[in-house]
């Protein structure tokens, strides 16, 4: 994968439906209509969500930012209103290793980008846990077990020792 490929998401204007519709509502009488406008504009522009390939950002005005491992990831879920099934807009919570979750409100397909998610969790471990192994494999003989045992067969092969001392040194090798 390309180091540098980054996805960056948003909450969806759709995630604001009430608050949208309120103020288009309520636009006659000014001051309400626009307090609603500007805040639905506010919730959208409040967070940016940066997914990379081995972790996952959040920045909002309103939190801290985090970042979350890909790897850390237990389980995902999605959170949907009635109104968000309708127009398919979901909050995704992210829980991770240590028990947190961390939330990407207002996204669009959820049920997609959660199985992304998912998905992307189980491949960064399973790539982790292979990496393991492969650090730690060790071989099941002893390292110059092979060189003497050749060793032996070779004289053996050369008739400088008899069949029966062959046998009696290969059964320490055993």
């Amino acid at each position: 994968m390309n180091p540098d490929r980054t996805i960056q998401l948003q909450p969806s204007w759709k995630s604001q439906f009430w608050l949208l519709a309120g103020g288009v509502l309520l636009l006659p009488l000014l001051g309400i209509g626009l307090i609603l406008l500007v805040r639905a504009r506010r919730v959208v522009k409040s967070a940016v969500y940066l997914i990379r390939d081995k972790s996952i950002s959040i920045t909002s005005t309103s939190h801290p930012s985090r970042e979350m491992v890909i790897s850390d990831i237990k389980d995902v879920s999605v959170r949907q209103s009635w109104i968000g099934k309708k127009l398919d807009v979901g909050d995704i919570g992210i829980r991770q290793e240590s028990g947190e979750t961390s939330w990407l409100l207002g996204q669009e397909n959820p049920h997609q980008l959660a199985g992304l998610i998912r998905h992307a969790a189980r491949a960064e471990q399973m790539r982790l846990q292979q990496q393991e192994k492969r650090e730690r494999r060790t071989p099941d003989y002893d390292p110059g077990s092979m060189e003497r045992m050749e060793y032996l067969t070779g004289i053996w092969q050369q008739g400088l020792i008899s069949d029966e001392e062959f046998r009696k040194e290969r059964e320490h090798f055993e």
